[in-house]
């Protein structure tokens, strides 16, 4: 039976390493927390700050088994609570252990922080549907 994955990796800067702490330590209560909900908000993806000078950047990535959605959710928390500006993105890839057709695929996703609002996002299987549609 093949298995089905979303992998993704990505830095968000969070401007301090106060910050960055703080993104972690909510990172913490929010999975503390989702073990009492039916519906928990930061399943798919894990936090860690990255362990080089200025310790201000998140490593943000999938936990074998990926959710794009709560992790574009966890972010625009993030840039609410740590008044975060800029654009910020991430790309994740879809996979499956076996060749199923169909099976393989990824998109990206655009924030704008500051505005905490989600510019764009794109998925390949969507992309590739109406590039196929379009007249030859």
């Amino acid at each position: 039976m093949p298995l089905y994955f979303i992998h993704f990796s990505c830095h968000l800067d969070m401007a301090t390493p106060a910050k960055a702490q703080g993104a972690l330590e909510l990172f913490r209560q929010c999975r503390a927390e989702d073990a009492f909900r039916a519906a928990p908000l930061v399943r798919g993806f894990e936090v860690s700050v990255v362990d080089a000078p200025p310790h201000a950047t998140l490593w943000l990535h999938d936990d074998d088994g990926g959710n794009p959605d709560a992790l574009v959710a966890f972010v625009l928390r993030l840039a609410g609570e740590f008044d975060l500006v800029g654009h910020w993105g991430f790309q994740f890839a879809r996979w499956c252990s076996y060749r199923e057709v169909e099976s393989f695929g990824g998109g990206a996703w655009a924030l704008d922080l500051g505005a905490r609002r989600i510019m764009a996002q794109t998925c390949t299987a969507d992309w590739l549907d109406e590039a196929l549609k379009a007249p030859a």
